[in-house]
């Protein structure tokens, strides 16, 4: 069965929390740090205890992204293939994940050359964050598709807090979306 990831960021005044169900199961929560320049998000299981994971935003040069991923002892560096075309590179020994952003607000995740989800976010919000809704096959790391959702709004959609937004997404694209995509 395919997986139904949702993510549903709440901003409040000091940092940022989100809610993460699996297939309607509420699993993860997520904050943001909020006093570093640039966020630190840690990824904790419902009840708590020790990270899942972590993602860190580093310093970048101009028209780059750098994030690095944390998972236990593991790290691993988000790649810039394209800013102005949002093709990203994820290298995780011989695996690699790619991620496309495309016109309108649609994100394409690919893992060794082949797709295996794709997340967009809600086009309107009211007095609220950021809301992704990730479709992805039943056989991939939930937990990576997660990061690489949230390293995308770290990077996107950082540090607005009017109680309106209208998200029209981006106009250029490295690759167009693939409408008949369906998750296995």
């Amino acid at each position: 069965m395919p997986n139904l990831i949702q993510i549903n960021q709440k901003k409040i005044t000091f940092g940022d929390k989100y809610r993460i169900r699996v297939n309607g199961q509420e699993v993860l929560k997520c904050s943001r740090s909020i006093f570093k320049m640039y966020p630190k998000l840690t990824v904790t299981a419902v009840q708590g205890g020790p990270p899942v994971f972590e993602i860190d935003q580093r310093i970048a040069i101009m028209f780059q992204t750098s994030f690095v991923f944390n998972f236990g002892a593991n790290k691993y560096e988000l790649n810039t293939v394209s800013w102005w075309n949002r093709h990203f590179r994820i290298h995780m020994g011989k695996d690699v994940f790619e991620i496309f952003g495309h016109r309108s607000r649609r994100v394409s995740i690919f893992l060794n050359g082949k797709q295996v989800a794709w997340f967009q976010s809600s086009a309107v919000r009211f007095f609220s964050g950021d809301s992704y809704t990730i479709h992805a096959d039943a056989n991939v790391s939930v937990d990576w598709l997660i990061a690489i959702c949230l390293m995308w709004d770290a990077a996107f959609n950082r540090g607005y807090r009017g109680a309106i937004r209208i998200n029209f997404g981006w106009l250029f694209q490295a690759k167009p979306f693939d409408k008949t995509w369906v998750p296995n």
